[in-house]
């Protein structure tokens, strides 16, 4: 039956077995009083006889009990005891409401019920009595039999063979209901009714009397017809007032609970005990009435609580609490230090997250515009330390957000990151240029950061220097330089990022003069040169000394010649003329005709050399020299003969085989002017003889010969023929 409006939420029940099919039960249906009294006391039967509930306004309490026994037996016409037949019929009667007693209510009913169990009441639905049966209190009507809902017991009233939710006691079954009684105006007449006659007469109105018979102690355990239990005034429970919890209530955090209650009794004393429906802990504080309530996780637990007297009467209520996500709190690492283009392991921080969660996120944003790092932790506590590159110096940001899934929180520090200068790693350039060459360079370059502008300078160490502007992410550069001037020189090449900080290297260079273009030659001259390279070894000039016209005429002063000028290598007559290679054949010798006198400027007097044997014979030389280094710097020239075939005389010279009369040599005199000598005394013997021309190009032939054997034998006995040859052509 639901309770009336305004009734407080609490129960008083006494726990006690009941039957139902094979199982057995506990029920509390036929000892808990639909009042807010609730559960009746100890001594109340589970079922048999007439149970009454009084509630005065201020909560007091009277429950009294009539003995089955005592009910009334039969129908109202005929049935036992006499006294109670009739219509109404009594069924029984309380007596002891003394004004103590009604006293205690507090001058006023605020509800009250009647408990009554029947055997084939005929109420039920369906039954032939349904609206025929009123229940009156001392004459005044508080129920209709049809409209109670009941139950079926077993003989104890522990077990519940079946329900009637519908309402009335139903045919040939033992069922327990209550009347329950709210109406103001009938509590206030059945009150004052107690208070005038100190009883209360239980009846039973009939529309069609006389046409059921009753028996209240069928059915009913003989242990329970005789239970008596006169009024009394009951202890009464204490009642909560309030419930509540402090808000926001958060996940892993304490929250206080607070409740309100009091007991009508004065002397009772009360406890409070709470209870919790899901994940957490209560723990009650040391002021009464309140505790501090903890959850581990987010979402909604049931919060109870149960206050109760010294006398076991008690209150309860409840309420669900919705408990909220705690975000984590972060905490972020000291400001630190790192190196731009350089790997470096940083510290993160820590966080703490008072909810108990399955795993946690952590995002680090490293605040360079690279991607987000995002990782999982599984414990709260030190975040792990990361790596990270920084590409360029300077200050930055660092967030860590963490988040548990639903709710984040996030902490900044600062990174300071400076600045690595470049590096030169390579500088390419020629140690020695010819003068008007110019200088190529080339260079590798790095810096740790990347992103990091390059600026180079170079100083060639002279003119301007040069200066190129590389853009970020550069690894070489090339230059070039044009020297004015010979000499050694160092470049210095300076690489410098945008915070001026710089690599230095210095390359050394020499620049030389070009070699010396040789001057024009004559054919015979270059011929000569083509076939005997000059030997540096001796550096005297050699020098040339033209035969006077007549003796004792001086000879001319020597003219200059280069020191690099050298006599080619040509065929040799004489005994001192090398044997012949194999690679190369001697010419035949040239027929010389007798020149016009000529004398070495070595002689005041030309002495007759002696004439050659017929047996002598003509040497040919090779055209390569055996050994450089065994010609001298000395250039030989003569006066070029007629072509004419030279009688060799008596003469028996050993180291002339057939040598030509020619020219003599002086050594201070070069091959050029040799030649020019040769020349001018051909052309004076011209002028008298009709040959001259040709005895003279056949002089100048003969002196380059005889120079080249002279340059590269050196040898005495070769010049000494020559002179020999020569004071003979004079003679002739």
């Amino acid at each position: 039956m639901p309770r009336p409006r305004g009734h407080p939420r609490s129960l008083r029940a006494r726990p006690e077995l009941q039957r139902l099919e094979p199982k057995v039960l506990l029920t509390t249906f036929t000892l808990t009083s639909p009042t807010r009294g609730a559960l009746l006391p100890a001594g109340v039967s589970p079922v048999g006889g007439i149970v009454i509930d009084l509630i005065g306004e201020g909560g007091s309490r009277v429950v009294s009990q009539i003995r089955a026994r005592d009910l009334f037996v039969g129908d109202f016409e005929g049935g036992n005891p006499p006294e109670s037949r009739g219509n109404p019929g009594t069924i029984g009667e309380r007596p002891g409401f003394s004004p103590a007693v009604v006293d205690a209510l507090g001058g006023a009913l605020a509800e009250l019920s009647v408990r009554l169990t029947v055997d084939d009441g005929d109420t039920g639905p369906g039954d032939f009595d349904r609206d025929d049966n009123t229940l009156l209190l001392n004459g005044i009507a508080v129920g209709r039999f049809d409209r109670v809902p009941t139950v079926e017991t077993d003989a104890s009233g522990t077990a519940i063979l079946s329900e009637n939710p519908e309402g009335g006691f139903r045919n040939d079954r033992v069922d327990t209901g209550f009347f329950h009684v709210t109406d103001p105006e009938v509590l206030r007449l059945v009150l004052d009714s107690i208070r005038d006659t100190g009883a209360i007469v239980v009846q039973l109105l009939d529309d069609d009397p006389g046409d059921n018979f009753f028996d209240f102690t069928v059915g009913i355990d003989a242990a329970l017809i005789d239970v008596d239990l006169p009024p009394e005034p009951q202890n009464r429970s204490p009642r909560i007032t309030s419930l509540r919890v402090e808000e926001p209530v958060v996940e892993g955090r304490p929250s206080r609970v607070i409740v309100s209650a009091s007991d009508p009794d004065a002397d009772d004393a009360i406890t409070f005990r709470f209870a919790l429906e899901g994940d957490g802990r209560i723990e009650p504080s040391e002021t009464p009435g309140e505790a501090w309530l903890t959850v581990p996780r987010d979402g909604t637990v049931r919060l109870s609580v149960r206050v109760e007297d010294d006398r076991g009467a008690f209150d309860e209520a409840g309420r669900a609490v919705v408990v909220r996500n705690a975000a984590p709190s972060v905490t972020v690492a000291a400001d630190q230090d790192a190196i731009e283009g350089r790997e470096a392991i940083l510290a993160i921080g820590s966080f703490d997250d008072p909810g108990l969660e399955d795993g946690w996120s952590v995002a680090v944003d490293w605040g360079d515009g690279s991607a987000v790092e995002t990782f999982p932790v599984d414990r709260p506590g030190p975040i792990p330390p990361r790596p990270h590159r920084y590409l360029q110096d300077g200050d930055y940001s660092v967030t860590v957000r963490v988040s548990d899934g639903a709710d984040a929180s996030e902490a900044s520090a600062l990174v300071r990151v400076r600045n690595a200068p470049p590096a030169l790693q390579q500088v390419l350039a020629p140690r020695r240029v010819t003068l008007g060459t110019p200088v190529d360079l080339a260079a590798a370059v790095s810096d740790p950061g990347i992103l990091d502008p390059l600026t180079v300078s170079i100083d060639w160490g002279a003119g301007e220097p040069s200066r190129i502007d590389l853009p970020p992410g550069s690894t070489a550069f090339e230059s070039a330089f044009l020297y004015d001037r010979i000499g050694s020189f160092v470049i210095t090449v300076t690489v410098s990022d945008d915070r001026q900080e710089s690599a230095v290297l210095g390359v050394p260079v020499t620049v030389e003069a070009p070699e010396p273009v040789p001057p024009a030659q004559a054919a015979d001259q270059a011929l000569a040169e083509a076939l005997l390279p000059a030997d540096p070894a001796d550096p005297r000039p050699a020098t040339l000394a033209i035969a006077p016209d007549g003796p004792g005429r001086p000879a001319p002063a020597p003219s200059p010649s280069p020191a690099t000028l050298a006599a080619p290598i040509a065929t040799l007559v004489g005994q001192d003329a090398p044997d012949p290679a194999p690679r190369a054949s001697s010419p035949p010798p040239i027929p010389v005709e007798a020149p016009s006198a000529v004398v070495s400027a070595e002689q005041t007097a030309p002495a007759a050399p002696p004439p050659p044997t017929e047996s002598a014979g003509v040497a040919a030389g090779s055209a390569e020299a055996p050994d450089a280094a065994a010609v001298g710097p000395e250039a030989i020239a003569s006066a070029s003969p007629s072509p004419a075939v030279v009688d060799p005389g008596p003469d028996p010279d050993p180291d002339a085989t057939m040598a030509p009369e020619t020219a003599t040599v002086a050594p201070a005199v070069g091959a050029a002017d040799a030649a020019e000598a040769a020349s001018s005394t051909a052309v004076a013997a011209g002028d008298d003889d009709p040959g001259a021309e040709t005895r003279s190009g056949a002089m100048r032939a003969t002196v380059l010969i005889v120079a080249a054997l002279t340059v590269r034998r050196g040898g005495s006995r070769i010049r000494q023929s020559l002179r020999s040859a020569s004071v003979r052509s004079a003679r002739s």
